[in-house]
């Protein structure tokens, strides 16, 4: 009988206690298609890029956008690239990727999305040039972006989600843009958007303005109850119309930048990217009729309605009953102290199902074939260290966040989830966080110390992910740390205490 695991997708975020920072990245920090939910209104299908590392890329043509200023960009990974070459628009440097003229292409992480669920050819080079978050412009200092961003706060996780892979779905008949069908008793708005860049704002065949960013700025919208004039411009042009007043805000696919935050002021809804394209090396469609030889584990189900009725067991202190309660609502819930006697119980039927995260899962899952997992996607769940509301956590808080940036770009990010998702114990080196010197003090780290690979006990040391970054950022910033273990039901009360 196969044991069933069900999949949350968690990120890691650095943020103050009580403060919940949603970044929706996905696969955490590499994607590929055959990872990616919205493939659900498709063929499931393995995509397997042709160069998966940086260094692979060496002495390759790259393309992109003509005008597009990416060339260094692509250089701080790839040093000594062979050639970069342009083209007017993603369709002819589609094109020229699967015949071969040119190797990768550039564009940011929506574009490819759509264009790799489009196209079984091509996929997402699996390591990021650089990450940002796409944003909503407002003029400098404007009130109303208060107002906006109080809204966009109160969207749920999921419908965020399902808008995404609506847009980027390989499925056109799906994309209907929302009637603006409520009273609009607080007026009407003006929103100058990019009308050219599928799938986050453009023009379609009967005329109308879709996309993401469209049906985003809407969802809000309706919860201000304005109604939304969209005119269709130029990206150079954006900006300049919402610091003029001609619109109260621009979308299309913008990516908040520190120089564009000297002149605008942003509500940043959407994790964004700039990636690479390229050809893939293998592509199939994966059939009910050939899963079990497509999977070591073939799952026992594509929906989550298989646990409909059935028994879940979910540790104390987590926010995962919530989530089961709205996505499986006649799941019968059973709570326990930690992972581990969650993993117990569901070996021996004491429960049928439990969630779990993708890099959690690849820990186990070669040394245990009797458990598989469920196709549908449970959730997407911010995760973070948290810091005390205290001048010290605030300080903190803005250490991490600068570091925390500072892996992501120099790709330091990506190489950590690489090795510690392994199985490959002997690659994960721990930083010595024992001998650190205290020259800016000493952080106490709490963690639960039975959650691999984020935080685990090996040789009588608690290692991991988790543990790692916290190693690494002590280091920089000058702090000795001591790392303990507690329950995690525990851990909020205990940084709220001191």
């Amino acid at each position: 009988m196969k044991r069933i695991l069900f999949i949350f997708t968690f990120l890691l975020l650095f943020v103050n206690i009580g403060i919940c920072g949603a970044e929706r990245l996905l696969d955490d920090e590499n994607n590929t298609s055959e990872q990616t939910p919205g493939l659900k209104y498709a063929e499931k299908r393995t995509a397997v890029p042709e160069y998966r590392d940086f260094s692979e890329l060496s002495g390759k043509t790259v393309s992109m956008l003509t005008g597009a200023p990416f060339e260094e960009l692509v250089r701080s990974k790839v040093p000594d690239v062979g050639v970069f070459t342009y083209f007017n628009n993603i369709t002819d440097i589609i094109l020229a990727l699967k015949s071969g003229k040119t190797d990768a292409c550039l564009n940011n992480n929506a574009v490819a999305q759509l264009a790799v669920n489009r196209d079984p050819e091509i996929a997402i080079f699996p390591q990021k040039l650089r990450e940002s978050r796409f944003g909503f412009a407002f003029a400098k200092g404007d009130p109303n972006k208060e107002k906006w961003q109080a809204t966009f706060d109160t969207i749920d996780e999921n419908t965020i989600r399902a808008v995404w892979e609506k847009w980027t779905s390989p499925d056109d008949s799906v994309k209907k843009m929302p009637k603006q069908n409520w009273p609009g008793l607080n007026g009407t708005v003006k929103a100058a958007v990019v009308d050219t860049v599928e799938p986050m704002s453009y023009t379609g065949q009967n005329g109308e303005l879709m996309g993401f960013d469209i049906e985003m700025i809407l969802l809000m919208g309706k919860e201000l109850d304005v109604h939304v004039e969209f005119i269709g411009m130029e990206l150079s042009a954006i900006l300049a119309s919402v610091q003029s007043g001609k619109a109260l805000l621009g979308a299309g696919s913008i990516i908040v930048t520190d120089e564009r935050k000297e002149a605008v002021d942003f509500v940043e809804y959407f994790p964004a990217a700039f990636v690479l394209v390229v050809r893939s090396e293998q592509d199939q469609a994966v059939t009910p009729a050939d899963e079990e030889t497509a999977h070591s584990t073939a799952p026992t189900g594509k929906s989550l309605n298989v646990l409909d009725g059935k028994r879940i067991g979910v540790q104390m202190g987590t926010i995962h009953d919530k989530v089961i309660s709205e996505r499986i609502p006649n799941a019968e819930i059973l709570y326990f102290n930690n992972f581990p006697d969650e993993l117990t119980a569901l070996g021996a039927d004491k429960v049928d199902g439990i969630p779990t995260t993708e890099m959690v899962f690849s820990q186990f899952q070669k040394q245990n074939a009797e458990y598989t997992i469920i196709d549908e996607v449970l959730g997407y769940i911010p995760t973070a260290f948290v810091l005390p509301k205290t001048d010290k956590g605030a300080l903190l808080q803005a250490q991490m966040n600068e570091f925390l940036k500072e892996l992501r770009e120099n790709g330091e990010l990506s190489r950590l989830k690489k090795v510690w998702a392994g199985t490959d114990e002997s690659q994960k080196k721990m930083t010595d966080y024992k001998s650190l010197p205290d020259i800016n003090g000493r952080l106490s780290f709490e963690t639960e110390g039975d959650y691999p690979p984020f935080d685990y006990v090996r040789d009588g040391e608690t290692v991991g992910y988790d543990v790692e970054i916290a190693a690494l950022f002590c280091e920089k910033y000058g702090y000795a740390l001591n790392v303990d273990i507690m329950n995690f039901s525990a851990l909020m009360p205990a940084v709220q205490s001191g």
